[in-house]
């Protein structure tokens, strides 16, 4: 098309490409493998501290959190890893790996605390290298980005200017209280997902 510069024709046939390369490169990052497995990260800022963690089922991320931890601050790293796996998995379903950003206080207890709740053996790794690091690289950006999250809406909270901004630019009569965005996406008519922010 482009040779034949039928030019907005290449134009649109360029960005489709482009967003396929896009949908690619991200799939990869997701769907490492067919395995179960959970990847949890922690992150400190300040007096925050936020545990990053991406759920796997058959190698498909299937659910994000970032979780805040109180009164942890002062921890240590290892410390703090320790107290999130041994209580949050007390509360909800172990995978049989785990891969975290830093190694609990005593490795080796931790996985075989949580292999008793699972019922059959219990891995916790630190990659050094390969696609599970990109994993924890990716729940480090969320867990960071729900860091800066809570500093926005604390901020809001001491300030409503936005919201009146908006109120006016929308000709509202009060201040709304509470905004929806909803997106779905598929992939040539399958594969449908929906969110709702």
């Amino acid at each position: 098309a482009s040779d034949e510069f039928r030019v907005e024709e290449a134009a649109v046939l360029r960005d489709k490409i482009a967003g396929i390369n896009r949908m690619n490169e991200s799939q990869l990052t997701v769907s490492t493998d067919d395995k179960d497995k959970d990847v949890v990260c922690l992150t400190k800022e300040n007096n925050d501290v936020c545990i990053g963690l991406l759920h796997f089922k058959k190698g498909k991320l299937i659910d994000k959190k970032a979780l805040f931890m109180n009164n942890t601050i002062s921890d240590s790293d290892e410390s703090i890893m320790e107290a999130f796996l041994t209580q949050y998995y007390s509360d909800f379903s172990v995978p049989k790996n785990i891969f975290v950003s830093h190694l609990p206080e005593s490795p080796e207890e931790t996985a075989e605390f949580l292999s008793e709740i699972k019922g059959s053996k219990v891995l916790i790794n630190k990659p050094v290298r390969g696609d599970n690091v990109k994993l924890i690289e990716m729940a480090m950006k969320n867990a960071t980005e729900a860091i800066a999250n809570k500093k926005l809406l604390h901020k809001s909270k001491d300030n409503n200017e936005a919201l009146e901004q908006f109120k006016h630019y929308l000709n509202l009569d009060s201040l709304p209280e509470r905004i929806e965005a909803y997106d779905i996406s598929n992939t040539a008519g399958s594969e449908i997902v929906a969110s709702m922010v």
